[in-house]
């Protein structure tokens, strides 16, 4: 076991990123190693490519020079991601490299493919943290979230095999449609395995193609009114919230991405494109990595990839002039999947932000524009309609 004060150090320094908007190298990369997942989870965004096989994906020779460069550029953090990145055989040499770099490592995974020759790697070479997607506190649930059979028990055999690392876990639960009957039992679980989690309500639309494009993805969301009433029952979250509303007003700056994107993270598909995070496939700054020049050219993109953050929000976006956008759940990526404009609204986000706020009487103010300027007479609406027919 490793002490404690490793894990410790890893947070905090995580936590304190650098805000610079002018930083040489990203602090913190997502590797999505690999866009394949062996479930097929009805609010998953990456689309109908999880289950197909992709000759493009990154070999692991270009897996390997792409971590180079972010050793050498002076990157900190490296999460691998997927898909399911356990799906790689090469998974166990990737890291080990990584590893061998000095990195702090963190796996997200949906622990089914977790066994004893990962098990044995992560004893000699441990993550700083993993973040097991959980879907249902039982089979039916499971595979309901899922729409896989015979992955439930692979999965509780995963995590706990994971729990013998006695290293830092957290479990991710989407709170859809699916599940929301189910979320007590779920966190009453996660309570008695002594595991923290993450409630995550706010699903986004597909980045991919076919049957689950577009905001097939949405219609899985809850309404904001069960999303908020699942969010408050935890009095911890709700005071963060009211700090971090508070924390926000006294911001005044007008940049559209408020986040690390393209200031100190990054984020590499299995194909070598370079984005700010998974939603922002639709900016063009950086081009594709060159397989044949991979030092050069990352370099090149990720500074080009920087610019987005001298995008300034439009005075005309309703978002503008709103005092609670630092703590809404929205963001240009997220906006332009739903309604092909970064510069928008989104409603089902916008809404659930301001019931929250007038639940926890924050106090706060909007432009008359704004499209849930009325809210309170806007009841059972769709999470799936258009931009134009919520306005």
């Amino acid at each position: 076991m490793i002490h404690e004060s490793y894990y410790s150090f890893a947070d905090n320094l995580l936590s304190s990123k650098s805000s610079g908007t002018n930083n040489d190298s990203p602090l913190e990369a997502t590797l999505e190693i690999s866009g394949k997942c062996n479930l097929r989870c009805v609010h998953c965004y990456i689309g109908d490519h999880r289950w197909k096989p992709n000759d493009l994906e990154l070999s692991t020779k270009e897996w390997k020079s792409i971590i180079d460069t972010l050793f050498d550029m002076g990157t900190l953090w490296i999460t691998f991601s997927g898909g399911e990145p356990l799906l790689r055989e090469d998974f166990p040499e990737l890291w080990e490299y990584a590893a061998h770099k000095g990195f702090l490592l963190r796996l997200y995974s949906n622990a089914v493919f977790y066994n004893e020759k990962i098990h044995k790697l992560f004893q000699e070479y441990p993550p700083y943290r993993v973040e097991v997607s959980f879907y249902g506190s039982n089979l039916e649930i499971f595979e309901q979230v899922t729409k896989m059979k015979g992955q439930y028990q692979k999965f509780l055999n995963g995590l706990q095999l994971l729990k013998t690392l006695q290293i830092p876990l957290l479990l991710k639960i989407p709170g859809i449609q699916q599940t929301k009957n189910d979320i007590p039992l779920m966190l009453q679980q996660a309570k008695e395995w002594n595991i923290p989690y993450l409630l995550e309500t706010l699903i986004q639309p597909s980045i991919g193609s076919g049957t689950s494009a577009g905001l097939s993805p949405c219609s899985t969301r809850l309404t904001e009114e069960e999303a908020i009433e699942l969010e408050l029952c935890d009095p911890i979250a709700k005071q963060d919230y009211i700090n971090n509303a508070n924390l926000g007003k006294e911001k005044s700056d007008d940049v559209l991405y408020k986040c690390g994107a393209g200031k100190n993270e990054i984020y590499i598909t299995s194909t070598g494109n370079l984005q700010a995070c998974t939603m922002t496939n639709h900016r063009k700054e950086a081009p594709n990595l060159n397989k044949n020049k991979i030092r050069e050219s990352f370099q090149e993109s990720w500074k080009k990839l920087q610019s987005i953050q001298n995008i300034k929000r439009d005075k005309n976006s309703p978002c503008y002039s709103c005092d609670l956008n630092e703590i809404c759940r929205s963001c240009p990526g997220l906006s332009q999947l739903e309604n092909q404009d970064e510069q928008s609204a989104t409603y089902w986000a916008c809404r659930h932000t301001h019931m929250k706020a007038h639940i926890l009487k924050i106090p706060h103010k909007c432009d008359i524009h704004h499209p849930v300027n009325k809210y309170k007479k806007i009841k059972n609406s769709s999470s799936t309609k258009t931009r134009d027919d919520r306005l």
